[in-house]
């Protein structure tokens, strides 16, 4: 039964409209009825609508009138109303609710109807999900194709130059740094002894190609080039002459 009780824990109707464009929105509410809120405590003040002038609404309040239209015994009989009020706004166009839809509430009986339904779908609904499913299979298809066809395809130079000269004066946001230097965290650790033994029998017999014994040998000697030209402390000094001495001792016991 449709009230004025504003002051009643009830689901209500309402009505806003914004000064200066003048459009004009009304709605139904009703889970302030399980935020324990009357409609006086909770429109306007923890309420802004649902619809579109909701952001609007919430940030200018006082740039717009509002008003409860009315209070009710039930949801159901709130949304009934709010159809009947949406259904006249649409066909204006000083209205808001041209692209509202019907509210409706999380009923245990619904909730049940909607469970019921997608336990035993229609010959149309199956059709639907079938032809879905389809569509995800053939776009992963389509993914996977894209990735084998660009596996193992060498860029060209003037690609490298190009995405090099694209990177160059790019600077990286600190977000993006530190994502850097979690994914690299980890890189760089000392292999342990039975994983070098691993390696070194997995790189038994494999013949390494010119280019690659080049290009090793080049690496070494940037290496050694780069010790030659670094300077020595007396700290580091003494400690290599510790360890040179031990060894001599360790072979004249040998």
């Amino acid at each position: 039964m449709k009230s004025k009780k504003f002051n009643e824990v009830r689901p209500y109707t309402y009505w806003i409209q914004d000064r200066e464009t003048k459009i004009k929105y009304v709605g139904v509410r009703y889970q302030n009825i399980r935020l324990k809120r009357t409609p006086t405590e909770d429109f306007g003040i923890y309420y802004f609508t649902s619809g579109v002038l909701e952001v609007d609404f919430k940030a200018n309040p006082k740039s717009f009138k509002k008003k409860l239209l009315s209070t009710y015994d039930s949801i159901e009989e709130a949304i009934a109303h709010e159809l009947e009020l949406t259904s006249l706004a649409k066909g204006k166009k000083s209205y808001a609710n041209i692209a509202s839809y019907p509210h409706i509430p999380a009923t245990p009986e619904i909730r049940r109807k909607i469970s019921e339904a997608n336990k035993n779908p229609s010959e149309q609904t199956r059709k639907k999900m079938s032809e879905a499913a389809k569509g995800r299979k053939m776009l992963a298809e389509s993914i996977r194709k894209t990735v084998l066809a660009v596996k193992g395809k060498k860029r060209t130079e003037e690609a490298k130059k190009n995405n090099s000269e694209a990177q160059k004066g790019k600077k990286l946001t600190e977000e993006h740094k530190r994502k850097i230097s979690i994914a690299n965290k980890g890189k760089g650790k000392k292999l342990t002894e039975e994983h070098k033994r691993k390696l070194s029998v997995f790189n038994k017999g494999k013949k390494m190609s010119e280019q690659t014994k080049k290009k090793m040998s080049e690496a070494k000697k940037g290496k050694e080039s780069n010790r030659k030209g670094a300077k020595v402390s007396e700290e580091t000094k003494r400690n290599m002459s510790k360890a040179q001495t031990a060894r001599q001792a360790k072979k004249r016991n040998v």
